[in-house]
């Protein structure tokens, strides 16, 4: 599959997610999916999924070059920062506000790299390794190398025994992250 097919498969999967109801607004190339159960619980204030595509006009033509970076966050200012910020750096990015949505996403999308926090509703980081680890193997892919963004102690040894390629500790330098980024997704094998 050449890149232009593997872009134009992701931004596919994001219009045609398996939600029951789904907003979009194609002006922006932002696609947002809601499930019934986040309906209920009143969320439609914010988009579950976000994934800038090469129907965005602030997307040039290099995005068939573009890594995707999926971002499990639930602390939505950071999410949003980690997003732009990598987007402003050339990625193209996902955000999802849960290990369950991310799991999701990554079986539409297969991203190049995963950040995630460590604690969020529905299935946190750990559960999320464990489960794209078990997906990988399902899929006879290689596993997304995974990033965890977490306020609690971790150290860099706790973090491989999850199976995290690494770990930064909240608060942040948010330009740390994107130096890691590209590191990790330069080490990526192509799909």
């Amino acid at each position: 599959m050449t890149k232009q097919e593997k872009q134009e498969t992701q931004a596919q999967a994001c219009h045609q997610a398996r939600d029951p109801l789904r907003i979009e607004n194609s002006e922006n190339g932002v696609c947002s999916s809601l499930t019934a159960s986040d309906v209920d619980a009143g969320a439609l204030e914010r988009p579950m999924l976000q994934l800038r595509s090469s129907a965005n006009p602030e997307v040039g033509p290099e995005a068939e070059e573009q890594s995707v970076i999926l971002v499990a966050e639930d602390d939505e200012p950071i999410a949003e920062t980690v997003a732009l910020l990598l987007e402003e750096a050339g990625y193209l990015v996902m955000w999802v506000p849960n290990g369950r949505e991310a799991l999701d996403a990554v079986r539409r999308l297969w991203p190049s790299l995963v950040l995630t926090d460590l604690m969020m509703p529905r299935m946190g980081g750990e559960a999320l390794i464990d489960a794209l680890r078990a997906l990988a193997m399902a899929e006879h892919r290689p596993m997304p190398p995974v990033v965890l963004l977490t306020a609690t102690n971790v150290t860099a040894q706790q973090a491989a025994k999850l199976g995290a390629a690494a770990v930064m500790l909240k608060p942040f330098d948010i330009r740390e992250v994107e130096g890691l980024v590209a590191r990790l997704v330069q080490n990526v094998p192509s799909q």
